[in-house]
């Protein structure tokens, strides 16, 4: 959107291999134990969140290792988080528009955090991020990590385009987008992604709305 200033992170081994082929001062090295950082670190950059990441997909001991990793470099760095939440979620699901009005969600909040309602969610989620609306979708059927990043994706603030998934849940999805987003344009894009899991992990071969 223009207002992107694009950064690597690198660690020792990996710093040679971009040194040369890419401006120096897009460089910073840190030792994040995880390439998927997006997943445990702060949501929205101009807003920095910082949620709990602890995804069942992951081993306590392997998401307290990729958290306290990214969190060690972030203090070093003297970089300051707006708020902190106990609240279990995966930077992955959290999908906001241009202006950071709304934002969209899957349904995986809620089973990681069962002690919360929708409303809740909703409620809790428009105070740390500062939104005005949120919308919690449902995930596909055995969606390893549940997020929301590989379903939609805002092109503009009022517009939001939609991966085409089986019915129900499509139906259930877009119901959600209009009932949370009034007014909002709802594209939906046709579904190319194969079904088959890498590592354990969905495919995002294919996947254009990301």
């Amino acid at each position: 959107h223009g207002k992107d200033d694009v950064v690597i992170l690198v660690d020792s081994d990996t710093l040679p291999l971009f040194e040369g082929k890419v401006p120096s001062h897009t460089l910073i090295k840190a030792d994040i134990a995880d390439i998927w950082i997006r997943d445990f670190s702060s949501v929205i950059p101009s807003k920095q969140v910082k949620f709990k990441f602890a995804p069942p997909y992951r081993t306590s001991d392997e998401a307290k290792r990729y958290e306290s990793s990214f969190e060690s470099w972030f203090e070093k760095t003297g970089l300051k988080y707006y708020a902190k939440s106990d609240i279990i979620l995966d930077g992955g699901n959290v999908v906001e528009n241009v202006a950071c009005t709304r934002v969209v969600v899957c349904v995986r909040i809620l089973k990681d955090n069962p002690q919360l309602t929708k409303s809740d969610v909703k409620q809790k989620l428009k105070e740390l991020l500062g939104v005005k609306e949120v919308a919690i979708i449902p995930e596909p059927a055995d969606h390893t990590t549940g997020h929301a990043d590989g379903s939609v994706m805002w092109p503009m603030d009022n517009k939001i385009l939609l991966l085409k998934r089986s019915e129900p849940t499509q139906t259930e999805t877009v119901n959600e987008l209009k009932s949370s987003f009034p007014g909002v344009e709802i594209v939906e894009v046709s579904n190319y992604i194969p079904d088959t899991k890498f590592f354990g992990f969905d495919s995002a071969i294919n996947c254009f709305v990301n």
